[in-house]
């Protein structure tokens, strides 16, 4: 693999240099702060001075010139329309440059590409109705809703480079339904809009129907950029500027923002601002999209259809509704995947190793008769015996547990490895032991094994890119091992997979893996502290595509993940927590890329919440060992918090804001995704 050191700074300055010369050939301003992202290998501070170095050896290229707008932000353009871009040679001592250089006189933001126009009365509305700009509009009306609820909503209506908000509040949900069903039903008149799982719900409680599609011949950019790119993007307006060359607007537009500041009015500016820049940029999109669009005569009636059945399952969810491609095995919304090309969610299976013998030799007859009714044996996962106490996981309360019962598990199992576990040949059920002072048996808990067929498959696309080591996280019982275990057999049926098995919690016990992790082979572990170095061993000796450990719990077992890393073993693991709790964990937060204490300028200082300043920050120090993050919780063996790119999370975590999870929830006939702050 390519550690950030392996890579030339002259590489660097050229890929900066490329999305400059991109920049400057559409005409377009290159902001400095976006050149860290071709350094996304790099930490922060590797990353700040890098930069720095950079745009110091830019300022000396005289077909360029350097600008500050209004709220501060250095860009790059063009001094002349045909400046010749040749590339720049690196110099052979960089200058040390100042980390806050003094801002020079600001330049005005980028300017508003139309208007926006408030309607805030009836006959506003009426007369907008009746007006020519939307009866004989050539060209698609642009069709969004924001808001918290239909009584708070605010209804954008783009025609042109004029964007409308119709105020519901302030005019009455069904006054503004009334006035505008005739055009938003209308089949003749065409409609475009993104992303219609942000408004669908409130677009039905406007028209007051879940059933009736209140919106026709309507296109959902969304779908399109899907459909041409093979991609669901989860920031997917972002990715339709960028595949278009067009830059992103001067304010993030969100939804999310909208459902709590149009409580009040009057309206934000800045709001209807970022509205409106969305909005137009839309427009500019579907200019662009249309030699595609038209491209072949159907393609255009088959995304409006899609948009259709998207539309009519927002009215009821706001929740994404996505399926596995079964060709390219990533994810895919329902409304573009042919029936036949649909991996859709399979139901699960759930198998269960022979557990009535194991119970019925481990646990004198009376228990055992108990536990093995039909009613109760399915939900038995855990039985306790302690001696001198009631056993756990029945109802009778005079029974009480002796000597003898736990002398009688003891002896059924053969004793216990050094970590008080034992397990049965091929089976997934366990037996731990609890010892007193004198190291005598005193009770044991004996665990259930069950595993589950295809609960994996809800992560297909991650799994299939190899590239990318995986680590679940999660608090004991929420599912960790059960999932570990399913990985390790769906990726077997396609790389050589070893399992570093310390318990044989995950392949059972025996010489021979049990059958529920497939191809994947095993290699026990002699002691807990040996774990990390057989973890090195195996990928010395047996050369694995990918390593899957259920459990990082010591610093090295880190060091080991690093060194699989480093030679090119791909690693899927488990670890206890959430992903703020295990930046916290010294000894295991550098599974995520580590913490380090760094000096900052006072550009770059934070404020805390009493408004001090912090010049001591803390920042990654690394590149992150596992690049995404799956979080689990119990009781919720359906729904999987996915963080995409663990190094971004970090990242945001430590500069004291949210980050983005990606959240799976799993339903009969598919998947669905929607994107949370986390």
């Amino acid at each position: 693999m390519t550690s950030a050191d392996d890579v030339p700074f002259e590489t660097r300055v050229a890929r900066v240099r490329e999305r400059v010369n991109f920049c400057c050939a559409n005409k377009s301003p290159c902001y400095v702060s976006s050149l860290a992202k071709t350094m996304t290998d790099l930490s922060n501070s590797q990353r700040r001075q890098t930069t720095l170095r950079i745009v110091e050896l830019l300022k000396r290229d005289k077909s360029l010139q350097f600008k500050i707008d209004t709220i501060g932000r250095e860009y790059i353009v063009s001094r002349t329309a045909g400046a010749s871009m040749l590339p720049l040679p690196p110099p052979s001592t960089p200058r040390r440059v100042a980390l806050s250089p003094p801002m020079p006189p600001s330049l005005p933001m980028p300017a508003l590409p139309g208007t926006f126009v408030m309607i805030t009365t009836l006959l506003h509305l009426q007369t907008l109705v009746a007006s020519a700009d939307l009866v004989t509009h050539n060209g698609p009306i642009g069709v969004d809703i924001l808001g918290p609820t239909a009584a708070l909503a605010v209804l954008q209506l783009t025609v042109g480079s004029t964007v409308f908000f119709v105020d519901c509040k302030l005019i009455s949900p069904a006054l503004v339904w009334h006035e505008l069903r005739a055009t938003l039903q209308n089949p003749f008149v065409p409609k475009l809009a993104f992303d219609v799982y942000t408004f669908g719900l409130l677009l039905g409680a406007l028209a007051e129907s879940a059933t009736v599609c209140p919106l026709t011949a309507v296109l959902d950019l969304e779908l399109a950029l899907e459909a041409k790119t093979g991609v669901a993007s989860d920031d997917a307006f972002h990715a339709l500027l960028l595949m278009l060359g067009m830059e992103p607007p001067p304010q993030k537009h969100c939804h999310a923002r909208a459902a709590t500041a149009l409580g009040n009015r009057p309206l934000s500016h800045d709001l209807l601002e970022a509205a409106t820049w969305h909005s137009l940029l839309l427009q500019q999109a579907y200019v662009k999209l249309q030699p595609w669009l038209c491209a072949t005569s159907d393609r255009l009636a088959q995304l409006e259809d899609a948009s259709s059945v998207r539309i009519t399952a927002a009215l009821t969810s706001s929740v994404r509704q996505v399926a596995f491609d079964a060709v390219s095995q990533q994810l895919a919304s329902v409304e573009l995947l042919p029936p036949s090309r649909m991996d859709a969610s399979k139901t699960l299976v759930l198998h269960q190793d022979d557990v009535t013998n194991v119970i019925s030799s481990l646990l004198p007859a009376p228990w055992a008769a108990q536990l093995l009714a039909p009613e109760v044996l399915p939900h038995v996962h855990d039985i306790d015996l302690d001696v001198g106490r009631r056993p756990w996981a029945w109802v009778d309360p005079t029974a009480v547990v002796g000597v003898d019962d736990v002398a009688r598990v003891v002896a059924t199992v053969g004793g216990f490895g050094t970590d008080n576990r034992a397990g049965l040949a091929r089976q997934l059920h366990r037996v731990s032991a609890m010892r007193n002072r004198n190291g005598d048996v005193i009770g044991v808990t004996m665990r259930i094994g069950r595993y589950m067929e295809g609960c994996a498959d809800m992560l297909a696309d991650i799994l299939a890119d190899t590239a990318k080591n995986v680590l679940f996280l999660g608090a004991p019982g929420c599912g960790k091992t059960t999932l570990v275990r399913d990985v390790a057999r769906h990726l077997s049926q396609r790389h050589n997979v070893c399992i570093i098995d310390t318990s044989n919690e995950i392949a059972g016990d025996g010489d021979v893996p049990h059958h529920c992790v497939g191809l994947a082979r095993r290699m026990m572990v002699p002691c807990l502290n040996a774990q990390a170095a057989v973890m090195v061993e195996c990928v010395q000796n047996h050369t694995p595509e990918v390593l899957v450990i259920d459990e990082i719990g010591r610093p090295t077992e880190v060091e080991a993940a690093r060194t699989c890393q480093q030679r090119g073993v791909r690693t899927i693991a488990s670890a206890h927590g959430t992903l703020r709790k295990l930046l916290k964990n010294k000894p295991l937060r550098a599974l995520v890329g580590g913490v380090e204490a760094v000096t900052v300028g006072d550009a770059n200082a934070r404020k805390g919440p009493d408004g001090s300043v912090h010049k001591m920050c803390a920042e990654r120090s690394d590149a992150p060992i596992f690049d995404v993050v799956v979080e689990l919780a119990k009781g919720e063996y359906d729904t999987w918090r996915v963080v995409l790119d663990a190094a971004v999370a970090v990242d945001a975590i430590l500069q004291g804001k949210s980050y983005e999870v990606q959240v799976r929830t799993r339903s009969t006939t598919a998947f669905s995704v929607r994107m949370e702050q986390a």
